[in-house]
């Protein structure tokens, strides 16, 4: 008779404690709820080096004493544990694949594609995932642990070291919200960072203000320092010329459809991670992106953070989205000024508000631009750098350049 793998995997790891180190499975891939919960009994035990033992399992679970210390008396062989954890990795697979297909079929009759063709794919993804876990100790990962904190994460600068001082740079998984009032200069910022970090991969840069033409041209006279929209000698154009051959040298995907979602560009994302290693992801701007529902604001904005947030942290890239200001107010912006702050609060790791401040006419001072950190989750916030704003090349640089 053929004996439930799920029971010989309990056994097997009564019998064998230090094969809990090849295990990939949890509770949750048990389809019996009985041996789920003491599996996941079995895994707390060992994670916190409280003991693995029947006597102590069955202290656990008197009602199921009996289930927990028959477990061994089929199993012969503890070097099967990984033998049976496959095999219940494979039944949990088959049956999570199953639930997520009945769930893309009810989804099918009202999703939009595009919505429905990505969230398939992260359904089948999520389903199949458990199959890269593995269960470890902490106590087990110390060493690696250290390593990687003695290394430092590995973050990509922006264009300017005083902001560098402040947020260390862009990493992966992370969100980094960019607000400013209409007019200040959001997208050529985004432009600027977007160059910078195309050198350490592609950058998808999804538009739905600019066609690709204009985010191409902004670069161009950001880097070779030509007067944007401005007719130029011919001695200008050899000079727009090399400047194009070497920022074509850059892998800047535009996206500039006039409708996109979060869907959409996680799907181009997707696309081009397959070609090659994307170093970011910007988007000009956050609350231009469609959403298949037509709640109220608030809700819609929420939707669109968690959207993006997940998509960081699925696809191990740093997503940087533009968001619009209120209006209203005058000087330095603050969280509350974000249109649907609570979300991109929540979800926004970094946050950086752009201003200017005006002179004591009420006008903007020439040249003056700031960069607000209002909030940092991983370093310090409330910080306020002072780059120049160079306006006739779309550009902002650090003051003493």
């Amino acid at each position: 008779m053929s004996l439930d793998p799920e029971l010989l995997l309990i056994g097997g790891c009564l019998l064998n404690e230090q094969a809990l180190g090849d295990v990939t499975v949890t509770g949750d891939d048990f389809e019996n709820a009985i041996y789920a919960n003491i599996f996941d009994r079995i895994l707390e035990r060992w994670s916190k080096r409280l003991g693995v033992t029947q006597a102590l399992l069955a202290e656990d679970f008197p009602d199921h004493s009996a289930t927990i210390w028959n477990s061994t008396n089929a199993y012969t062989d503890a070097v099967r544990v990984i033998e049976n954890n496959r095999a219940v990795r494979e039944r949990a697979t088959r049956r999570k694949l199953r639930e997520a297909a009945a769930r893309i079929i009810e989804w099918s009759n009202t999703m939009p594609v595009e919505d429905l063709v990505d969230t398939a794919r992260r359904e089948v993804d999520d389903a199949a995932s458990m199959r890269d876990q593995r269960v470890t100790s902490m106590l087990d990962d110390a060493e690696d642990v250290i390593n990687r904190h003695r290394a430092g994460v590995t973050l990509m600068p922006s264009p300017w070291r005083s902001l560098n001082a402040e947020i260390t740079g862009f990493g992966a998984g992370r969100v980094y919200v960019i607000g400013a009032r209409p007019s200040v200069g959001k997208s050529a910022i985004a432009s600027q960072i977007a160059y910078e970090l195309a050198g350490h991969g592609a950058v998808i840069f999804a538009t739905m203000e600019m066609d690709r033409g204009e985010v191409y041209s902004r670069i161009l006279a950001q880097q070779a320092q030509l007067p944007y929209g401005q007719t130029i000698s011919a001695e200008w154009a050899v000079a727009r010329e090399r400047a194009w051959m070497a920022s074509s040298r850059r892998d800047i995907r535009v996206l500039d459809s006039g409708t996109q979602t979060v869907a959409s560009i996680r799907a181009a994302t997707r696309s081009v991670i397959r070609e090659t290693h994307v170093a970011a992801v910007i988007i000009d701007y956050l609350h231009l992106l469609s959403t298949p529902r037509s709640e109220n604001e608030t809700t819609r904005i929420a939707d669109i953070t968690r959207g993006l947030k997940q998509f960081a942290m699925d696809l191990q890239v740093p997503v940087i989205a533009l968001s619009q200001l209120n209006r209203q107010g005058d000087g330095r912006p603050s969280l509350a000024h974000l249109r649907g702050s609570g979300a991109i609060e929540q979800d926004g790791d970094v946050a950086i508000f752009l201003y200017k401040e005006d002179d004591t006419d009420g006008n903007p001072i020439p040249g003056d631009l700031h960069l607000y950190v209002a909030k940092n989750r991983q370093g310090p916030s409330h910080q306020d750098i002072r780059l120049w704003w160079q306006g006739e090349f779309v550009r902002a640089v650090e003051r003493d350049s």
